[in-house]
């Protein structure tokens, strides 16, 4: 789902692709899928041991898009919601809840070619309360 002001972006089937792409690898517990859509460097933040550790009992859903920026330098953000279900075990430590309300930034980088999702400061601090 999207609002219209992204759905209208030149980007938003790029983007919508990537981000399908890596909710299914996280909801079907598949680290090589998800290794398609993020960037090498976030591949490197995340090696497949910690990774499973960390989505082991997570389903996300209801992603929805509001805003794509782009920019002539090859990067882009995204601005999206999304509701996650999880042990809360496996929860963030500072919100050790069943279901989570995440509000957050993906910057996205043209790497080889081709978009890659990524880390970094747009999405180091996203926003989440208990659903």
């Amino acid at each position: 789902m999207a609002a219209a002001d992204a759905s209208a972006h030149p980007l938003y089937e790029t983007m919508r692709g990537l981000l399908q792409t890596y909710f299914n690898a996280i909801n079907g517990r598949r680290y090589e899928l998800w290794r398609t859509v993020v960037s090498t460097r976030r591949a490197k933040l995340q090696p497949e041991k910690d990774w499973l550790a960390a989505y082991h009992s997570t389903h996300d859903g209801s992603i929805v898009v509001y805003r794509i920026e782009s920019s002539p330098t090859g990067t882009a953000k995204i601005l999206l919601t999304f509701t996650s279900v999880q042990n809360p075990a496996d929860a963030p430590l500072e919100l050790p809840e069943k279901c989570i309300h995440w509000k957050i930034v993906f910057p996205v980088d043209l790497e080889d070619g081709a978009w890659k999702l990524d880390s970094g400061p747009a999405s180091s601090v996203p926003q989440h309360e208990k659903c």
